[in-house]
């Protein structure tokens, strides 16, 4: 990162919120998402790992594919 900067690059992280809102229209239903819960940690940490490469996810455990425990419900 300081190389960048050197060259007047800066950081930037933007964040989006997105929110449905009841008065706008939804599409007819396609079938071809399918939307359920996860099923355990592990399931979570394969659906994760894979697009969490370079956060501070994964950066903060031991191993690329390992998470804290988590507590269900």
């Amino acid at each position: 990162m300081t190389v960048l900067e050197r060259t007047g690059a800066r950081l930037f992280v933007e964040r989006l919120l997105l929110e449905w809102q009841p008065e706008s229209s939804l599409p007819e239903f396609g079938g071809r998402l399918v939307f359920r819960g996860i099923r355990s940690a592990e399931e979570l940490v394969a659906l994760m790992a894979p697009v969490a490469g370079g956060t501070r996810i994964l950066a903060e455990q031991d191993a690329p594919t390992s998470a804290p425990p988590l507590t269900w419900s």
